[in-house]
């Protein structure tokens, strides 16, 4: 998943993938991992995608606006915008 965000004035690309983990290789095929993706995609920073949570209420104290793409996101994806979400509101007098 790609997160894009606006810091110091330029862009801010955080890629957040998931993790190597070679029996799921197997099947699926291979995963960049963060070292991966770091090395080979050029992001300015990566996480694994369980760190979401983290990285989106990070973003959201820095930048206040939030912008989804409409194609259907995966399905954990709304639960855990939400949390933060309402994390980060919960938080903000």
């Amino acid at each position: 998943m790609l997160v894009l965000s606006k810091q110091g004035g330029r862009g801010h690309t955080h890629l957040l993938v998931r993790p190597r983990d070679a029996h799921k290789e197997l099947w699926d095929g291979p995963r960049a991992g963060v070292e991966g993706a770091l090395a080979h995609f050029g992001p300015d920073a990566a996480d694994e995608l369980d760190q979401l949570p983290r990285v989106l209420a990070k973003l959201l104290a820095a930048n206040p606006a939030l912008f989804v793409p409409s194609a259907p996101p995966p399905p954990q994806l709304p639960d855990q915008i939400l949390r933060v979400l309402h994390g980060v509101g919960s938080t903000q007098s």
